[in-house]
C-alpha cells in the first residue's frame, strides 16, 4: 500500500523513461522515511524499479518489467513485488477495441484471465479478472473534475466499494499530496518531497 501510493505520487511529479527520481515521504498520520524510483527504456522494453523505506529501517521495494511488441500487440511482464513475490503477465493489445486481455500468474502458479478496456470519450479505464472457478472481481476508474479519480471495485457477489483520489502539486514548496477517501469516508494522505 505505501509502495503503490508513493509510486502513484512520485509519477503525478514527473517519474517519466530515462529517469531517477528520489527523495522524502510523510503521511497524515505521522510516518516518514524516504523513497527511490527508476525508468529506463530500451527498444520494446521498460525496466522500473521502486524503493520506500520507512524511518524505522524497513524497506519495500517493488521491480517489473515490461516487453510490447508493436506490430503484434503482444505484452510480456514480470512483476516483483516486497518479499521477492512475482507474478507473470501475458496478453495482448488490441488497438482499434481499445482493449487489453492478459493471464496473469501469481507466485503460487495460479493464474486469472484479466481484461481491460479503455473508454477515451468518458475518461475511464476498466478491468475484469476472472478466476478459474468462474468467480470474477471488476475494477472501473474514472477521472473527476478537478483531476481526482474515483475506483469502484465489485466483488464475486455483486458488492461494490469505492475509492476517491486526488494529487495536487504545491509547486513552491516542490512537494506533491495524494488523499484516499475509502468507504464510511475513511481517508488518508501521503506527500512526498523529491529531492531531499
Amino acid at each position: 500500500m505505501i509502495v503503490g501510493a508513493i509510486a502513484m505520487v512520485a509519477l503525478s511529479t514527473g517519474v517519466q523513461a530515462d529517469r531517477e527520481r528520489s527523495g522524502t515521504w510523510s503521511t497524515d498520520r505521522g510516518a516518514s522515511g524516504t523513497y527511490s524510483g527508476q525508468s529506463e527504456r530500451s527498444g520494446n522494453s521498460v525496466n522500473r524499479n521502486q524503493s520506500v523505506t520507512t524511518e524505522g529501517g524497513r524497506t519495500f521495494s517493488r521491480s517489473s518489467q515490461t516487453e510490447f511488441d508493436r506490430q503484434t500487440g503482444e505484452v510480456n511482464s514480470t512483476v516483483t513485488g516486497p518479499g521477492g513475490r512475482t507474478r507473470t503477465s501475458t496478453g495482448t493489445v488490441d488497438r482499434e477495441e481499445g482493449t487489453l486481455n492478459r493471464t496473469i500468474t501469481g507466485q503460487s502458479g495460479r493464474s486469472v484471465d484479466a481484461t481491460t478496456s479503455v473508454d477515451r470519450e468518458n475518461k475511464s479505464v476498466g478491468t475484469t479478472y476472472s478466476t478459474q472457478n468462474g468467480k470474477s472481481v471488476s475494477t472501473d476508474t474514472s477521472r473527476n473534475e478537478g483531476g481526482g479519480r474515483s475506483t469502484t471495485v465489485t466483488g464475486p457477489r455483486g458488492d461494490q466499494r469505492t475509492i476517491q483520489s486526488t494529487t495536487s502539486v504545491d509547486r513552491d514548496a516542490g512537494t506533491a499530496t495524494r488523499t484516499m477517501t475509502g468507504p464510511g469516508g475513511r481517508s488518508g494522505s501521503v506527500t512526498i518531497n523529491p529531492g531531499d
